[in-house]
């Protein structure tokens, strides 16, 4: 009731006056006004729960041609450019845009690979070693699965590391005897296989939902092309910079002395001599995934080095790559594990989620909505800048629980009003796509933040505790590694 009557006010209010901006008078059509409603509407929904998150954002699609949102947007009949009118049409060009976009066949092969990684073993593998190097002083497991759940996190999804992570983190828990809510190794190390994963997914496009919806909203709605290794040369400091410091705040908040050091349960080496050595299985996932990240980070170059006569969308290579998963002969997955693998509420929410976005933009409706409330943005230094986007983005976060929606809400706002400042659309955009899936404040802002949760050794409150601290370095860590990673590469604009 509370999102039906939050779009009937919106709906019936009268339009407001234009804004009067350095760009020109910015105003609210009534196409825009309704997909604002539908969006406040659909995000009432998200917060609250009412509905599953890809059912509230399907629900939001589909209301679009019945109000008359998709209305005068360019479509093709006929082979010849006219515009839509009415259910039908409007309904077309929402489906075309939305699950028609190019991103769905990269989450397909992208979640195929992650299922693969897990299911075959090397996962845990990696886990393992990195515990045996990391040695048995609890801060430096407590490191030893920060540093594992970051890596894994960078190319599958960070919920799927997690969930790794978090089970052997009860291994070890166990054999050390340490107590659900009395033992500061459980709740440092445990919180660990929260960080972790949600780190490493800022690492690579591949890594978190808004990154790969970060970049194709750049594509479509500003023509702006961020290659694979552009988002790492990013990604990858940032994870170098918040992975000590988040270790460094666990240690600080939870301080382990006193802690038990020998175990039990989990002994690394033991269990590593009893895998052996690779299987076929793991063998055949390590060499197609080295392929893969090959072909991601090496696109651009191939480019060049061709003329332009062979190009690899990350997309393309994403579906090949885990096609070839499921090939005979390599036999990592049979197809119906690969369907198995791949969470399609996940990818529904963001393919519907894309659809949203990009009809905010297609109204109007986010470059109104973005000098509403970031206008003041463009007054800021570039340093301060950054640092107010990406606070603004974890305050955000707070209120949706889903990374793919965060992105989706705000990250077309930015570009907007990027578009109107001149102030390059990556300016705004890299601080606010590289903190949308920066959930540390709260257990609910995140599915990956829940499942450690779920083996008792933290509290609400101790996550928010390390969490809030943790927020005031990410916001440091990020402002320092844009304005310095994009002062050497040239790709950030001051």
């Amino acid at each position: 009731m509370l999102a039906a009557a939050a779009f009937a006010v919106i709906h019936y209010l009268p339009a407001p006056a234009p804004l009067m901006t350095p760009a020109g008078p910015v105003s609210l059509s009534a196409a825009g006004k309704d997909c604002l409603g539908l969006l406040t509407a659909a995000v009432i929904l998200w917060v609250f729960e009412a509905l599953d998150f890809s059912m509230t954002a399907l629900i939001m699609l589909a209301l679009m041609p019945v109000l008359g949102i998709s209305d005068g947007l360019p479509i093709l009949r006929d082979g010849e450019i006219a515009t839509a009118a009415g259910l039908r049409d409007g309904f077309y060009e929402i489906v075309r845009v939305s699950f028609g976009h190019r991103l769905l066949l990269f989450f397909v092969g992208v979640f195929i690979l992650s299922g693969a990684i897990s299911r075959s073993g090397l996962a845990r593998r990696l886990v393992l070693l990195i515990l045996k190097l990391t040695g048995g002083a609890p801060g430096r497991i407590v490191l030893g699965a920060m540093v594992a759940g970051c890596l894994m996190a960078m190319w599958i999804t960070a919920v799927a590391a997690a969930a790794v992570m978090a089970v052997i983190a009860a291994q070890i828990l166990e054999g050390r005897r340490a107590e659900p809510g009395k033992s500061n190794f459980g709740r440092a190390l445990m919180i660990a296989c929260c960080w972790g994963p949600l780190i490493g997914g800022v690492g690579t496009p591949a890594g978190a939902a808004p990154n790969p919806i970060a970049i194709a909203y750049l594509r479509d709605m500003a023509g702006y092309t961020l290659t694979f290794t552009q988002w790492m040369s990013f990604g990858v400091p940032i994870c170098l910079v918040l992975i000590p410091a988040g270790w460094l705040i666990l240690c600080m908040v939870f301080p382990m002395r006193g802690e038990r050091r020998e175990t039990d349960g989990l002994d690394p080496d033991r269990e590593l001599s009893a895998m052996g050595r690779l299987s076929p299985r793991e063998l055949a996932t390590l060499v197609v995934f080295a392929l893969m990240a090959g072909l991601w980070m090496s696109a651009a170059a191939i480019e060049r080095a061709t003329a332009g006569a062979v190009l690899l969308p990350m997309e393309w290579v994403a579906l090949m790559g885990g096609l070839a998963l499921c090939f005979p002969g390599v036999g990592v997955l049979s197809w119906e594990e690969a369907m198995k693998a791949i969470p399609w509420n996940a990818v529904l929410l963001m393919m519907a989620s894309i659809g949203l976005g990009q009809m905010m933009f297609e109204t109007g409706a986010a470059r109104w909505l973005s000098w509403i409330m970031l206008g003041e943005v463009g007054s800021l230094g570039p340093l301060t800048r950054i640092a107010a986007v990406v606070a603004a983005m974890l305050v955000v976060k707070v209120f949706l629980a889903s990374n793919a929606v965060t992105g989706t809400v705000m990250i077309p706002l930015f570009i907007s009003l990027a578009l109107d400042l001149g102030l390059g659309v990556w300016a705004l955009t890299a601080p606010a796509a590289f903190s949308a899936s920066l959930g540390l404040i709260m257990i609910t802002e995140s599915p990956t933040n829940v499942i450690p949760y779920q083996y008792g050794y933290f509290t609400m409150r101790d996550f928010m505790k390390s969490g809030l601290l943790m927020s005031i370095v990410i916001i440091a860590a990020l402002t320092a590694v844009i304005a310095a990673v994009g002062a050497v590469t040239g790709l950030y604009q001051f």
